[in-house]
């Protein structure tokens, strides 16, 4: 009888460490997920090619202003070019830009200090317009995506590295 609660005991420790050790061993991504990811990244990759300018951002401040309908919401934000992959803006650069929305939640909040990817077509100190479309956040797979995007800058080097 002893043996046998032994090897209960045994069969039970074994059992709860195999869960606990497979449980990290894993991963919770589904296809679908992953699908999704890569028709992100690729449309990513199509909206970069076709502007002109597509830079890294880091939002400093934003400022909502809400409309009564019909005219639209207008979020302005202000940010510094972090890197520049293709036209003639550079790293360190100020960058106005607005987008205007139809509807905006009540518990809005600024997104100072994201990190913003911007495809636009224009360098300018006037704020730019920015479509659906042509701002994404920051992921990491974006960063890889524009490796194979062709820079259109003559000063790639400098606007690449900030030097």
């Amino acid at each position: 009888m002893k043996n046998k609660i032994i090897s209960i005991v045994s069969l039970v420790s074994l059992t709860i460490g195999m869960a606990i050790a497979s449980a990290g061993c894993h991963s919770t991504t589904t296809t679908a997920d992953q699908k999704y990811s890569a028709w992100e990244v690729e449309t990513f990759k199509k909206e970069a090619r076709s502007h002109q300018d597509v830079v890294l951002v880091c939002i400093y401040e934003s400022q909502l202003q809400r409309m009564p309908l019909p005219r639209k919401h207008r979020v302005d934000s202000k940010a510094t070019v972090v890197r520049s992959y293709k036209g003639a803006w550079q790293v360190g650069e100020p960058i106005a830009f607005y987008r205007e929305l139809e509807s905006v939640p009540q518990d809005w909040k600024p997104n100072v200090g994201y990190l913003v990817y911007l495809l636009f077509d224009k360098h300018t100190p006037e704020p730019v317009g920015i479509d659906t479309g042509e701002d994404w956040a920051y992921k990491p797979e974006f960063e890889r995506a524009l490796r194979s995007v062709p820079s259109s800058s003559k000063s790639e080097g400098r606007s690449r590295s900030g030097k």
